[in-house]
């Protein structure tokens, strides 16, 4: 009798489609949640990119080189009188 009661609960609650709204509305967060974190380690790894600084203005890569030290003065004069032309 027992057997029959549990057959009968999981035929009428199990198959019939009602049990499907709540698994198909977590299954949809939980794949939002994972693209939103693929999406944010790509949008964080392309930032960190050289090739951003493609934007920047070449007398301004000069002055931060002269700044930064890694070019002298000299230097910053010849590739500044080469900017100009």
């Amino acid at each position: 009798m027992n057997q029959t009661l549990s057959a009968q609960y999981y035929t009428n609650h199990m198959m019939d489609g009602q049990d499907w709204g709540w698994g198909f509305i977590m299954m949809l967060f939980f794949f939002a949640l994972v693209g939103l974190v693929v999406w944010l380690i790509a949008k964080s790894s392309t930032n960190n990119s050289p090739s951003s600084d493609n934007k920047t203005n070449p007398m301004e890569i000069v002055k931060t080189r002269y700044a930064k030290g890694d070019i002298t003065k000299d230097q910053f004069d010849e590739l500044k009188k080469d900017l100009k032309n």
